[in-house]
């Protein structure tokens, strides 16, 4: 069976000429998505267009390095400050990132997909990964913080990439 999607994620900072006004996204598939939300997402099907449909804080750069945020390029975050003592990411979202609708992202979104992602009632297979992630705070909608348990060197790969963002302004 094909499975047909319309692209409904985020619009990044990537510059895009006047004459794109948007589109379709086709994707086929030998079988059916299990689900889209990103932390549920368990079918091979499912994990590609839940790439394209939801964003990350920042995504894995050409060099493939996940150890420390040295490989990451920004995404929905145009730029990251670590604490001194490292136990702490401040993500800065980039003014121009905006929802299919054209809604801004916000920091709220950043905390929703968190405490989403930690709901017990889901069962997410993403909750073991995330473990050492305390937080996530909002000092203002363009800000969001991480907060960590203790130090790796991983800690930057879980926050961004264990987490695609998801829009809290949709939630009924």
């Amino acid at each position: 069976r094909a499975c047909w999607l319309g692209l409904l994620g985020v619009v990044g900072s990537e510059s895009t000429s006047k004459s794109s006004s948007g589109g379709s996204l086709v994707i086929s598939t030998g079988g059916d998505p299990d689900v889209l939300i990103p932390s549920l997402v368990s079918a091979t099907q499912a994990a590609p267009i839940a790439d394209l449909v939801y964003d990350r804080l920042a995504e894995i750069g050409d060099s493939l390095n996940i150890v420390t945020d040295a490989g990451f390029t920004p995404r929905l975050a145009d730029r990251w400050t670590w604490s001194p003592d490292s136990l702490s990411i401040a993500f800065h979202i980039n003014p121009r990132a905006k929802w299919h609708d054209g809604q801004p992202v916000r920091s709220s979104d950043v905390r929703f997909t968190l405490q989403s992602t930690r709901d017990s009632t889901l069962g997410t297979p993403v909750a073991a990964l995330i473990a050492n992630i305390d937080s996530v705070s909002t000092p203002d909608a363009a800000t969001a913080v991480f907060w960590f348990h203790r130090r790796t060197p991983q800690a930057f790969y879980v926050a961004t990439y264990q987490i695609p963002v998801m829009p809290q302004h949709t939630r009924k």
